[in-house]
């Protein structure tokens, strides 16, 4: 917010809706992702109610950060939000519809966005410590992921452990209180952090032509040729984080490159995938033993089932019976299984039968061929 507004003073309009998109993003596939078991908890616990007004209050809040942006859609929010379900939020005992009240005549709201001040930042309410730990956090997160898919990994795979080597090492202590959070979204038994990349790393050192031709001439072919064979790439990269440039002689001259003349590759070990960001290095595991595959097995099974639920468009808390049949080890496999196959799918009883009755799912998970159905109980 205190950013969108500075930029808007200055009439820097681009920059202010990009960070606009980006808060957008971080809203939907972060925060509201991860507060889904808040949001669909049975109870209305104080819990349940603090997630709802905070929703509240963000998305109140952004209707008027985004009128200048998109005039429509902002009155829309606004008129459905604080308009409309203001009234059932305060009778509920939220208090963020309350903040939004006093803006008008007669402690009244005003009638439409447009009327309504432009936000200002409350400087109380800024935690910068913990906004960049979340955002370093998110960083880790996404590169991990990206080591996922270099491996072909299926998110629902569990792994065996995550080694980050971040580019910040003064952050390592402040993240560790967070590895319980990389540990879910990276679907991983471990997180630890190393300052030893070379560990489970390759890098090389590749020449960035576009750059090097004009500033080294006929000379920059052997200058990329004396890249190529660097004895120790891994130390060249050191020189480069740390000093900013790299010394290379070639042709009895000693020549000084910089980051943006050449680019550094990574490339994992046997039993690792690598990937690289600004945050730093994020390293998964990619041997996977048999208790591991077996989860990743269940995990794809409760994927199906959550589907047939949402296809036979379900309510969130509805009870049902799930029918599982296929091969025998697969079915071993469930039996191991069944009580978190039932907490996640709220299955009251699992049935190794297939119905007489209903819409029957067959789906391949791994090479076992099977066949799933559920009914309300």
């Amino acid at each position: 917010m205190r950013f969108v507004r500075e930029k808007l003073d200055a009439f820097e309009n681009y920059p202010a809706a990009g960070r606009l998109k980006d808060f957008v993003d971080a809203l939907s596939n972060w925060y509201v992702r991860r507060s889904r078991e808040r949001f669909w908890r049975g109870e209305k616990d104080q819990d349940k109610w603090d997630a709802y007004n905070t929703l509240y209050e963000v998305l109140a809040t952004l209707s008027k950060l985004i009128a200048p942006f998109t005039p429509f859609f902002a009155e829309t929010m606004y008129q459905n939000l604080v308009r409309h379900e203001g009234t059932a939020a305060r009778r509920h005992g939220g208090t963020a519809a309350r903040r939004h009240e006093g803006e008008g005549k007669d402690s009244l709201c005003p009638i439409s966005v447009h009327l309504s001040d432009y936000p200002e930042a409350d400087e109380a309410l800024i935690d910068e410590t913990l906004a960049q730990e979340m955002d370093l956090v998110r960083q880790v997160v996404s590169t991990g992921r990206a080591a996922r898919t270099a491996a072909r990994l299926k998110v629902r795979q569990p792994l065996a452990q995550v080694e980050v080597i971040l580019a910040w090492k003064e952050y390592e202590q402040r993240l560790a209180a967070h590895t319980d959070l990389i540990a879910e979204e990276l679907n991983v038994k471990k997180v630890e952090f190393t300052h030893e990349a070379d560990h489970y790393v390759h890098y090389q050192i590749k020449p960035n032509f576009k750059a090097l031709g004009p500033k080294f001439g006929k000379l920059a072919p052997k200058v990329g040729a004396a890249l190529n064979k660097l004895d120790d790439p891994a130390a060249a990269r050191k020189d480069l984080l740390s000093e900013g440039e790299l010394s290379l002689t070639v042709d009895g001259q000693t020549l000084t490159l910089t980051k943006d003349e050449v680019s550094i590759r990574l490339e994992a070990k046997a039993g690792w995938s690598a990937a690289q960001s600004r945050a730093g290095v994020v390293v998964v595991s990619t041997e996977l033993t048999p208790e591991l595959r077996e989860e990743g097995l269940m995990r794809e099974l409760i994927h199906h089932v959550q589907g047939l639920r949402k296809q036979q468009d379900l309510p969130y808390e509805a009870r049902v019976a799930l029918h599982v049949t296929g091969p025998d080890d697969f079915l071993d496999i469930v039996r191991r299984f069944t009580d978190t196959i039932s907490a996640e799918c709220l299955a009251e009883r699992i049935e190794f039968t297939t119905p007489t009755a209903g819409d029957v799912l067959t789906a391949k998970i791994d090479h076992h061929q099977v066949k799933l159905a559920i009914h309300t109980v």
